[in-house]
């Protein structure tokens, strides 16, 4: 009866342990997605304005080589879309290390990608 109470608790601690872990890793998994997301918008919104004024003065070099320049439409629907990739395999992501099934990782990608369309929108509107 002993043993089985001694193994019914190294059991519990297992999980118990396990638990901690997940919550740490999901925590690094929030944080990276924050941090890229973070990322992308300062890009989007400081530095597109810059690149797009340098690649005008070099338009003319770029068409020596046959390239075009780049709208800066087209580079902030890139960014915008990354930011949406990224919530949504983060989220599949943590579901996965929460649970070790991708399913539910559906509602982190929900939430995720919901943050970076918010972010997005918000900092568009201000920034604009």
């Amino acid at each position: 009866l002993s043993t089985a109470a001694e193994l019914a608790e190294t059991q519990k601690e297992i999980v118990e342990e396990r638990k901690t872990r997940t919550r740490q890793q999901i925590g690094i998994v929030i944080i990276i997605f924050l941090v890229f997301l973070a990322a992308v918008t300062l890009m989007n919104f400081f530095l597109l304005n810059d690149i797009i004024a340098i690649g005008a003065q070099s338009s003319s070099a770029a068409s020596q080589f046959g390239g075009e320049p780049v709208e800066g439409s087209v580079i902030e629907l890139i960014f915008f879309h990354g930011a949406i990739i990224q919530g949504l395999l983060s989220g599949v992501t943590a579901g996965y290390i929460r649970t070790g099934e991708y399913k539910p990782g559906i509602k982190y990608s929900l939430v995720f990608a919901s943050v970076a369309m918010l972010v997005w929108t918000v900092t568009r509107g201000v920034f604009g």
